[in-house]
């Protein structure tokens, strides 16, 4: 069950290098090496054994960037039956409808294009504090930069559906 509060924790990663990048705030006050070094052996761990566990029915990396891109979408569902259980209520989606035609559905991809924004001015931020904020602050601003970069590129394809 705790599973499905994932959601929470993964927007909290997708954001957090925009609170240092744009408003100078340390989330964790250490060394980018020193939070590296405590982070990944953690996050080794559950993806080996995710791996192990779930091998033959899906793949680790594919599975995670899939469930952060939902994250946005499973974070308010999830709270509101943890606060509330009879609060929440259950579409089902019908079934058998065919999509021909191509299009993007900018709806369900506002989000996503907030994501972005943010990040493109957590870059812009970020390349400014390179050239002239603190010099000992320079390897976290890249770290900051790398992470923010590598978020807006896994937000920034566009979803076709076909109608």
């Amino acid at each position: 069950m705790f599973h499905f509060l994932s959601g929470i924790p993964r927007l909290i990663f997708l954001t957090a290098p925009l609170a240092f990048l744009l408003l100078h705030a340390y989330i964790i006050y250490a060394p980018a090496l020193m939070i590296a070094l405590f982070v990944l052996p953690h996050m080794i761990h559950a993806s080996l054994t995710n791996s192990k566990i779930q091998g033959k029915y899906r793949h680790s990396f594919w599975s995670e960037i899939y469930e952060t891109v939902l994250a946005w979408y499973i974070a308010p569902p999830t709270l509101v039956a943890l606060i509330n259980p009879h609060k929440g209520k259950f579409n089902v989606t019908a079934k058998g409808g065919l999509v021909e035609e191509k299009y993007v559905d900018w709806v369900i991809s506002r989000p996503y294009i907030f994501l972005v924004l943010l990040n493109l001015l957590g870059v812009a931020a970020g390349v400014w504090r390179y050239y002239y904020g603190p010099e000992n602050e320079t390897l976290t601003v890249i770290v900051s930069l790398v992470v923010g970069s590598s978020t807006t590129w896994s937000f920034s394809a566009a979803r076709l559906r076909f109608r």
